[in-house]
């Protein structure tokens, strides 16, 4: 099974590529727990078909954008992974502007040395995802002109399209667009960062994006990859603003401080009150992000304001506030004009809908 499991993620599907990646290291030491969850990974490659398409953009518009993330000891094996993400576009994407996008090529594997710190472990993913976009870059050159001077490619590219590197690390971007030269604790760092800039001289640009929007983040953890399969399922991308999304993130720490509020006092309405009770789920927030919110002492609620197609589940999500082992088997989805109760954990913990819903998905802590 996990054969099968890594041939189709080198070939064809990205999003099981990291939880592919962990199945292949417990091999040698499996157990019931590692059967199940191989089980699990490829229930959620049967009922999420992925296809790759082949967008038509013409030779001469030819760009491409590297999505680049890492997750420092992700895992139990206290161990950085690296992903990266790189895809065939259009120059408008680097105008903000919604773009096509077609992969090209895909890496999900452990980083070949230990690292310090998250900056640590995303300056070196970044030195290899800008090395792998430099080497696509001229073998796309050569395609088009096999007489074009490869030998030489640092003024080869200049003469190509600018493509983008994408990170969703702050720091490191930081170091990367800042005028003065790269300054942090860790020295090997501080040069990693120092070839990178090397590198984005060959007419290359740096791009930050908030963690939400970046596509290789599946590649490094287990975690929900619908925000990945969205994007190979419409074939489109659109970059933002790093100042406008800033901004965003400013905005949304208030909201949530206001969220909050509310919580506290659905918390203190009687249970009598059923009326006043009811209104926590007819507020309408302004974002369009997930959140958490406590109904009762006992029950956890996931609110979803992003449209989805399958059931929640807690499992690989970061931000749960409670430990999982202390919520009960049951699950309570709330569709909007239906309610389903049925069970998180097991094969049907991602049960795909017929359309996309919002709503609420409401966890117990056991007694």
């Amino acid at each position: 099974m996990v054969g099968a499991l890594q041939y189709a993620a080198v070939h064809t599907r990205p999003d099981i590529s990291a939880k592919v990646g962990e199945l292949q290291s417990a091999v040698c030491k499996a157990t019931v727990a590692e059967l199940v969850a191989a089980n699990r990974v490829l229930y959620e490659a049967k009922q999420n078909p992925v296809s790759l398409m082949v967008l038509p953009i013409a030779p001469e518009d030819v760009t491409f954008c590297a999505f680049s993330d890492a997750s420092f000891l992700s895992n139990k094996q206290n161990c950085a992974h690296q992903g990266t993400l790189i895809f065939a576009t259009t120059p408008q994407l680097l105008e903000n502007k919604r773009a096509i996008v077609a992969p090209v090529a895909w890496t999900s594997k452990r980083i070949p040395r230990v690292v310090r710190s998250t900056l640590g472990a995303e300056a070196a993913a970044l030195c290899n995802s800008v090395d792998r976009l430099m080497w696509i870059r001229v073998l796309w050159a050569w395609m088009r002109n096999p007489l074009c001077n490869w030998r030489q490619p640092e003024q080869l590219l200049l003469e190509e399209r600018t493509p983008a590197l994408v990170t969703d690390c702050k720091g490191a971007y930081d170091l990367l667009t800042r005028t003065a030269i790269p300054q942090c604790s860790e020295h090997r760092t501080t040069i990693e960062c120092l070839l990178i800039r090397e590198r984005l001289r060959e007419n290359c640009v740096a791009r930050w994006v908030s963690s939400q929007a970046m596509l290789s983040d599946c590649l490094t953890k287990s975690m929900d990859s619908e925000i990945l399969r969205e994007c190979l399922r419409t074939g489109m991308y659109s970059l933002r603003d790093e100042e406008h999304v800033l901004k965003e993130r400013l905005d949304k720490r208030q909201r949530v401080s206001w969220v909050k509020d509310q919580a506290k006092l659905a918390e203190n309405t009687t249970c009598g009150d059923m009326e006043s009770a009811n209104q926590v789920n007819d507020i309408k927030f302004p974002s369009m992000h997930d959140f958490w919110t406590w109904r009762d002492s006992h029950e956890l609620v996931r609110v979803h304001q992003k449209p989805r197609v399958v059931k929640f589940t807690p499992i690989g999500i970061t931000d749960c506030p409670v430990d999982l082992r202390k919520l009960s088997a049951q699950r309570v989805t709330n569709f909007g004009n239906r309610t389903e109760t049925d069970f998180w954990v097991g094969t049907r913990a991602f049960q795909r809908q017929e359309r996309p819903w919002t709503g609420t998905t409401s966890f117990f802590l056991e007694n």
